[in-house]
C-alpha cells in the first residue's frame, strides 16, 4: 500500500523544488506605475566618475590581447578618477575613491608601475590596493557567493571598484558558456545597485573580440578594446589603439577612436595620445596632393582605386 503523505508531498510543486526550511521568503508583489507618472519621477543625473564614459552606478570593461596595456591603461583612468585629473582624452571632475583588486600582477611589478605615475599622489588614501600576490591564500574565487561576499567587507567608501581580471579572479564555471556567468553578473548588478561602479579587465580571444561568452557585454554601459596599430612592432613600447566597442549615450567624438603611447624616460611614465594615422590613407593623400589621379596611385602603389576613393582625400 502506498504511503498517501508521501505521494501527495512528491506531487506538491514547493517540495519538489524546497525543503520546508529552505522556502524562499515572500517577495513584495510587483508593483507596475503607469507611464504618466514615471515620465514624472525625478531621477537624479548621473554623473560620471570619468569624462564621457565612466559612469556613476555603471559597469564597463576594458579588453585586450595579453600584453597589450589593459593594466597600464586601467591604473591610468584609476589616477585620474583619485586625483580629479586628466588621462588621455578623458578627465574626472573632482577626486574619487578607488579600489583596485588585482588577481594577476606580483605585488613588486605593479608597485614599480605606480611608482612611475607622476600624477599619483602616494599622500591620499583615495587609491587602495587589494592584491592577490599580498596574500598567504589569495584571493577568493570571486565566482562564487563566499568570494562575492568577502569582497563585500571591503567596499564601503568606494566609488569604483577595479577588477583586473576576469579570468585570474573568476575562476570557477566555463567561460564560454551564458550560464555560467549569470551569478556574476546578477552580483555586478547588486553592486550598482548599491551605488558602484565596477570596471572588469578582461582579455581578447585570438579573434581579437573579448574572450568567451558575449553575455558579459549585455549588462555593460561601456566596452572598450585596445589593439595594437597597424604595422606595430615590439620594439615601439607601449603604443595602443582605443577603440569603444559599445559606449551607451556617447556620440560622435566622444567615441572617435584614437591612439595612445606611453614612454618611459627618468622613471617617469610620459602619456600622449593622437588620432589614428593609417600608413594607406597618408600615401594617398600625399599623392593626391602632388596631383596623381587614383589609377595613377593604384598602379604606383597597390592601393586599389575603390580604396582609395574610400578615404575621401
Amino acid at each position: 500500500m502506498k504511503d498517501r503523505s508521501k505521494s501527495a508531498m512528491k506531487n506538491d510543486p514547493k517540495q519538489r523544488l524546497f525543503k520546508i526550511d529552505e522556502l524562499p521568503p515572500d517577495i513584495p508583489p510587483p508593483q507596475p506605475i503607469s507611464i504618466s507618472d514615471f515620465l514624472n519621477m525625478d531621477f537624479p543625473e548621473r554623473a560620471n566618475l570619468l569624462n564621457p564614459w565612466l559612469p556613476e552606478r555603471g559597469l564597463s570593461m576594458v579588453y585586450a590581447k595579453a600584453g597589450f596595456g589593459k593594466t597600464w591603461f586601467v591604473l591610468g583612468v584609476a589616477v585620474a578618477i583619485t586625483n580629479g585629473a586628466k588621462f588621455l582624452r578623458f578627465n574626472a571632475d573632482k577626486p574619487r575613491r578607488v579600489l583596485l583588486v588585482d588577481g594577476e600582477m606580483a605585488p613588486n611589478d605593479l608597485q614599480r608601475r605606480l611608482t612611475l605615475l607622476k600624477e599619483l599622489n602616494s599622500s591620499t588614501n583615495n587609491l587602495q590596493i587589494l592584491s592577490d600576490g599580498l596574500r598567504d591564500d589569495g584571493i577568493p574565487d570571486l565566482a562564487t557567493v563566499d568570494g562575492q561576499k568577502w569582497l563585500e567587507r571591503c567596499m564601503d567608501g568606494f566609488d569604483l571598484i577595479i577588477l583586473d581580471n576576469l579570468s585570474t579572479l573568476f575562476r570557477s564555471g566555463h567561460e564560454n558558456e551564458a550560464d555560467s556567468y549569470q551569478g556574476i553578473q546578477d552580483w555586478l548588478i547588486s553592486l550598482r545597485r548599491n551605488g558602484k561602479s565596477v570596471l572588469i579587465v578582461h582579455h581578447a580571444g585570438h579573434s581579437g573580440n573579448q574572450r568567451g561568452t558575449t553575455k558579459r557585454l549585455d549588462l555593460m554601459d561601456t566596452v572598450i578594446e585596445l589593439k595594437h596599430p597597424e604595422g606595430y612592432v615590439a620594439s615601439e613600447g607601449l603604443r595602443f589603439e582605443v577603440h569603444f566597442r559599445k559606449a551607451r549615450q556617447l556620440l560622435g567624438h566622444d567615441v572617435e577612436s584614437f591612439e595612445a603611447n606611453c614612454v618611459i624616460e627618468n622613471d617617469i611614465a610620459n602619456w600622449s595620445h593622437g588620432p589614428i594615422i593609417n600608413a594607406d590613407e597618408e600615401q594617398v593623400r600625399q599623392l593626391r596632393n602632388e596631383g596623381a589621379s587614383f589609377r595613377e596611385i593604384e598602379k604606383s602603389t597597390g592601393i586599389s582605386k575603390s580604396k582609395a576613393q574610400r578615404f575621401n582625400v
